[in-house]
């Protein structure tokens, strides 16, 4: 990052707080709420050119998709712009690779599911699935809180290392190959 002309502390700091953020909105309704809010002019539009769009043809079912995304947005961006700005950090850019490999079949694989699944099934499991994503979403917004900490502490490094030094041989030359 210095290469181009940035300090690579304010960025590691403006990435900190930006990991603190997300993280914060997505541990407390009210700042979803708030932030939902914000975001949703824009899902709203894209909701409404849904309704009056034709999904047939290979040109249709493309624009269906770039407007499903749209009105996903909302629920999608806080984790994507995290991980775009760990990526733009030039670091561990294979580690990034993969976090945005798993967040895209992560994000494919329950669009699948519940496609495949029928209705009555879905209404069975509402409930626990509601409450399964509600407790996710939390443990990640604090685990994205709590990297965003330890950066602005220095600390990341040190559990970096320790995690290093932890984990099997043939993790490290994996992650360290390519």
């Amino acid at each position: 990052m210095s290469s181009i002309g940035f300090d690579t502390g304010v960025f590691r700091t403006l990435v900190a707080l930006i990991l603190i953020i997300v993280g914060a909105v997505l541990i407390a309704p009210l700042l979803q709420n708030r932030f939902a809010l914000a975001a949703g002019p824009v899902s709203g539009w894209a909701n409404n050119q849904l309704n009056g769009f034709s999904g047939s043809g290979i040109g249709g079912k493309f624009g269906v998709g770039i407007l499903l995304g749209a009105v996903r947005s909302t629920c999608v961006g806080a984790t994507l712009g995290a991980v775009s700005l760990l990526a733009a950090q030039g670091n561990n850019l294979l580690q990034v690779m993969t976090t945005m490999l798993s967040f895209g079949v992560g994000a494919a694989v329950p669009l699948l599911a519940l496609g495949l699944l029928s209705r009555e099934v879905l209404l069975r499991w509402k409930v626990r699935m509601m409450t399964a994503g509600k407790n996710l979403k939390m443990a990640f917004g604090a685990f994205l809180a709590i990297t965003g900490i330890l950066i602005l502490a220095g600390l990341d490094k040190t559990v970096e290392s320790t995690l290093v030094k932890a984990s099997p041989d043939w993790l490290t030359s994996l992650t360290i190959r390519f």
